[in-house]
């Protein structure tokens, strides 16, 4: 059972029988579906939910254990330190993925926000959080003086092969050319190579990030 789908964000923060509502026994993790969730999927003991001790030590056990990070607000950037750290392409980071949803978001109010980032609530994820980021940004790769520029010319040019991508064979050249610049040489993206730009959850760019990564650490 999923949550209720007629409530709003708002309105789910401040019921506690949704907010804190469990899974069934034996269907996995997370044990719950919204209290301290980004935890619970890095192995977290929900057991020790109220244990602000427990979850400060986990948290601190956890990031040096860590190899590769990818933050979603920085996300283009965290693709481009893939494609330095395991010597990749601009073929294996394209990325084209449109998410399509009705109405506007919903916005929190400040007491919603206060509430989810308490200690009773959601405050471990955001020590999670905090603490993944000022890692994140500790990377060597972000030191290199023409890091934030080259984050911009990606944009740009997975911007084009998007565009490229969501046209029609016959409206379309048959490849499109990517001249040649400081961070690469020139080269060519057909749409045979389209299907692997798909981040959507049935696309196949997670999947090949994954393999690919894995690849590179044996």
């Amino acid at each position: 059972m999923g949550l209720p789908k007629q409530y709003t964000p708002e309105e789910v923060i401040f019921n506690n029988d949704i907010l804190y509502q469990t899974r069934p026994s034996g269907q996995g993790v997370p044990r719950s579906w919204l209290h301290l969730n980004q935890l619970q999927w890095y192995g977290f003991n929900y057991a020790d939910r109220y244990n602000l001790t427990a979850i400060e030590n986990f948290i601190a056990s956890l990031i040096p254990r860590m190899d590769v990070m990818l933050l979603s607000d920085q996300f283009d950037a965290s693709l481009l330190i893939l494609r330095k750290r395991f010597n990749w392409s601009y073929l294996d980071i394209f990325y084209t993925f449109n998410r399509v949803a009705t109405g506007k978001p919903s916005e929190l109010s400040d007491k919603a926000i206060t509430k989810l980032l308490s200690k009773e609530v959601n405050l471990g994820d955001k020590l999670l959080y905090d603490a993944m980021n000022r890692t994140w940004w500790q990377q060597h790769e972000l030191a290199e003086a023409s890091f934030w520029e080259e984050v911009s010319h990606f944009r740009q040019l997975n911007k084009k092969v998007t565009e490229y991508c969501q046209t029609k064979i016959n409206q379309q050249l048959q490849s499109l050319t990517v001249p040649a610049s400081q961070w690469h040489e020139e080269f060519s993206v057909t749409h045979e190579n389209c299907p692997n730009f798909d981040f959507s959850p049935s696309g196949s760019k997670s999947r090949a990030l994954i393999i690919k990564y894995n690849t590179n650490c044996l």
